[in-house]
């Protein structure tokens, strides 16, 4: 009898023991997944801190310090000047003389400027009547040949502004009308 026990307590251990033996693997098996995730997070936040997608915190600024970086200043409002009245200018064409007309509008940031720019109003327009002049019909008659002259008239405003000045001042200069005959 002594045996015939001992086989019923193995039988009824061995069940025990493979109910053990599969919940210890699926038990090793979610440590290994979760440590398999937790390096891939790991990976991939370290090569995004790497490739500079997380700056480093770099420490506060003392006031002795320059700043690391410089706060930038919002654009002040634009201020539109006209330079009153229209340019008309003659200039030599294929089929002989012909006539330019253009008005233009100065901007700028600075108050100040704007008043250097209504002081300076007979050397600027002086200036570009001569510019103007000189130029092509066939040159004009393009949009890159308008843009060129463009930028060649704010050249000449910010010269003028920068040699009686001391600051050239305007940003940009536009044709607000644009006539040529």
């Amino acid at each position: 009898m002594a045996q015939v026990e001992a086989v019923e307590l193995a039988v009824e251990e061995a069940p025990n023991s493979a109910a053990v033996g599969a919940k210890s693997s699926k038990l090793k098996l979610l440590l290994v997944a979760v440590a398999a995730v937790v390096l891939a997070v790991s990976a991939t936040l370290g090569a995004l801190y790497f490739l500079g997608v997380f700056p480093p915190k770099s420490a506060p600024a003392t006031a002795d310090q320059a700043p690391a970086q410089a706060v930038a200043e919002p654009l002040k409002k634009a201020i539109y000047v006209d330079l009153d009245p229209r340019f008309t200018v003659n200039f030599q064409g294929r089929d002989g003389a012909r006539y330019l007309q253009i008005a233009l509008t100065a901007m700028t940031r600075d108050p100040d400027v704007e008043k250097q720019i209504k002081q300076n109003l007979p050397i600027i327009r002086n200036d570009l009547n001569l510019l103007f002049s000189e130029q092509d019909s066939a040159t004009l008659s393009t949009k890159e040949g308008k843009e060129a002259l463009r930028a060649a008239a704010l050249k000449a405003v910010q010269d003028i502004l920068e040699r009686e000045t001391g600051n050239p001042g305007v940003e940009a200069i536009y044709f607000t009308n644009f006539v040529m005959q």
